[in-house]
C-alpha cells in the first residue's frame, strides 16, 4: 500500500482504483466520481454501501478519504473545549500553574504526538536562544482566492513549476531527470 503524503498534488483515489482488477472502467469512473464527491468519509461510506465492488476496495477508500479529509479547526477546537469543561477546576488550575509538567505528562501519555516517522523537533536543528515557539511554524492568513495554502517542501525535496503551469515537490536528485523531460521547468526553491 501506498504511502504517499496526502497533498493537492496526488490523487489517493487513483492508485486504489487502478490496482484492482475486479473492477471494469465503468465502475472506477463511478468511484472516482463518488470519492471525490463526498464531503467526508461517513458520506463516501453511504454511497458505496449499494455498489457492487470488492469490500477491500471499499475500505480502502474510506481509508484514503478519511486521511484526506481535512479536520476542521473550529470543530476540533470545540471538541477539546468540550472536554476541559468536564474537567474538575482545581486539576485545571494546578495544570495551568504548572505548565511544563503538563507537557511532559501530556507528551508521555501520547497527547498532541506526531504520527509516527515524524521528528519530534520538526527536523529542524534547535538554534542558540531558541524557543519552541519560534520553531513552530508561522500561521499564514487565509489566501484570497479562498484556496489552500500550498504544504511544506518536504526535505530533500523541491518545488518546481512544470512548463504546463503544474506544481511538483520532487526529490532533489530527480531535478535533472524532470528537466530532460521538460526543458523549461523552474525551480521555485533553489
Amino acid at each position: 500500500m501506498s504511502t504517499a503524503p496526502i497533498t493537492p498534488f496526488n490523487d489517493p483515489a487513483k492508485p486504489i482504483l487502478e490496482q484492482d482488477p475486479a473492477i471494469n472502467d465503468p465502475q472506477r469512473e463511478q468511484l472516482w466520481d463518488l470519492f471525490h464527491g463526498a464531503r467526508d468519509e461517513n458520506e463516501l461510506a453511504t454511497h458505496l454501501k449499494d455498489i457492487l465492488v470488492p469490500d477491500d476496495t471499499k475500505k480502502r477508500l474510506y481509508q484514503a478519504k478519511q486521511a484526506a479529509t481535512p479536520v476542521d479547526p473550529i470543530a476540533k477546537t470545540a471538541a477539546v473545549m468540550q472536554q476541559m469543561a468536564k474537567i474538575d477546576p482545581q486539576v485545571l488550575e494546578l495544570a495551568e500553574s504548572h505548565p511544563n509538567v503538563l507537557k511532559t505528562l501530556t507528551a508521555a501519555a501520547g497527547i498532541g504526538a506526531k504520527p509516527a516517522g515524524t521528528p519530534q523537533d520538526g527536523g529542524k536543528a534547535a538554534g542558540k536562544g531558541k524557543t519552541p515557539a519560534d520553531t513552530q511554524p508561522l500561521a499564514q492568513p487565509p489566501r484570497i482566492d479562498g484556496q489552500p495554502h500550498l504544504p511544506p517542501i518536504p526535505d530533500g525535496h523541491r518545488r518546481i513549476l512544470a512548463s504546463d503551469s503544474s506544481i511538483h515537490d520532487i526529490p532533489e536528485e530527480n531535478v535533472e531527470k524532470a528537466r530532460r523531460i521538460d526543458p523549461r521547468l523552474h525551480v521555485l526553491n533553489p
